[in-house]
């Protein structure tokens, strides 16, 4: 399911998977299960799919194939969810994978957010730590945890420079609610971190954890450490101080290795500073160029469809752009649909045919151009003109 906020109160869509022979699709809150095109997907019996959502419009990839590209629309959403608009309109910030039951799903073995990379030990990655922090999804071995008692969830990633010299190197160990950091090489770089038993790193829904490395350069560098966006380096002042470790530490990491005992590092990515700049085409909204932006910045436009109002993007904090923020501006069918709306305030039976062909063939040629707002016009319209109450 997706929601519009983090208390999980409001959907704003979903979709389903119905595991069986051959598998269905569901759109959630706009119909039931379909099969997907015959032939359509891969014969391999381990599936990995690529969900994604744009607004209304659903593309979904198994196995790296798209086996579906599909609009929440009053065309493919069943007559009996009228209220399928209320909740594809809203944005979709957070999601939970759960059953049919609303159960949590525990069907899939592993999900990712676009952008994380897996990890592969051993391997000399490349990534420019002084430009960019690293970040690493942490996850518990549960196989593991439950046959080893002396099981310990931990990351072990080692720095090179770009002539695969050592260049630094980090350890973090998960105790049961104490953890342990040690910038390599320094001596008074072991420490550890102590936090209330019932922080939620240390609860058992936190399975995953998100690990961020940031390195502040100079001759003099810094190490910062954030576990889900929360700094723990505060905690200790880590001192690079003896000649060994500055020595190691001052060398420019361009080369990033997971370590085989790395127990938890499940995958990684470069963690952006900033929003990129990035085009984007709506062909409800138009076309706008959004600019580079710093995280939790917010860019405005002029909307497409009426310079009077103004579209808005937000940055995360993660450097990802937010969806956009056309709430103030009209679409690209909104002049066609309120000449019918400013008909429909005269409605007789004389003009009752040419206001329905006018607003079919409104409906049929600018249905992708539509709005939610258009589509409840839209649809509040042809009820009226079916009723035949004038």
């Amino acid at each position: 399911w997706y929601y519009d906020d983090e208390n999980i109160d409001r959907r704003a869509g979903g979709f389903n998977i119905r595991f069986r022979s051959p598998e269905e699709y569901k759109i959630a809150d706009c119909g039931d299960y379909k099969q997907f095109q015959k032939k359509s997907l891969p014969k391999e019996q381990e599936k990995v799919w690529f969900i994604e959502k744009r607004g209304y419009r659903t593309i979904v990839y198994c196995n790296g194939k798209q086996v579906l590209d599909i609009t929440a629309s009053h065309e493919t959403c069943d007559d009996s969810v009228v209220s399928w608009y209320e909740y594809w309109g809203r944005e979709a910030v957070y999601f939970r994978l759960v059953s049919e039951e609303g159960e949590p799903d525990n069907s899939f073995k592993f999900y990712y957010i676009a952008g994380w990379n897996k990890v592969k030990v051993g391997e000399a990655i490349p990534h420019n730590l002084e430009k960019s922090p690293l970040e690493i999804m942490a996850l518990d071995d549960l196989e593991r945890l439950q046959d080893d008692n002396n099981y310990k969830k931990n990351i072990r990633v080692q720095f090179k420079d770009s002539k695969l010299a050592y260049a630094g190197g980090i350890h973090i160990i998960f105790f049961e609610s104490t953890i342990q950091v040690e910038i390599k090489s320094c001596r008074s770089g072991t420490f550890n971190v102590t936090l209330p038993p019932d922080h939620e790193l240390f609860t058992s829904k936190r399975r995953a954890v998100r690990t961020r490395i940031t390195k502040i350069s100079g001759y003099n560098p810094r190490i910062i450490l954030h576990l889900d966006n929360e700094e723990v380096t505060k905690f200790k002042n880590i001192s690079l101080d003896n000649s060994d470790c500055l020595k190691v530490w001052r060398k420019d990491v361009r080369k990033v290795t997971f370590l085989a005992d790395d127990t938890a590092s499940d995958s990684y990515r470069s963690y952006q500073l900033a929003c990129g700049s990035t085009t984007e085409s709506s062909p409800v909204y138009g076309d706008y160029n959004w600019p580079e932006t710093k995280p939790t910045g917010v860019v405005k436009q002029p909307c497409q469809y009426s310079n009077k109002n103004e579209a808005s993007k937000y940055c995360l904090d993660t450097g990802i752009y937010r969806d956009t923020d056309f709430t103030d501006c009209p679409s690209a069918a909104e002049e066609e649909l309120k000449s019918i709306d400013d008909q429909m305030e005269n409605l007789t039976v004389t003009n009752q045919e040419d206001i329905s062909d006018e607003l079919n063939k409104v409906t049929n040629e600018s249905g992708n151009k539509m709005s939610s707002e258009d589509v409840k016009t839209s649809s509040k319209n042809h009820r009226k003109l079916s009723s035949r109450n004038f």
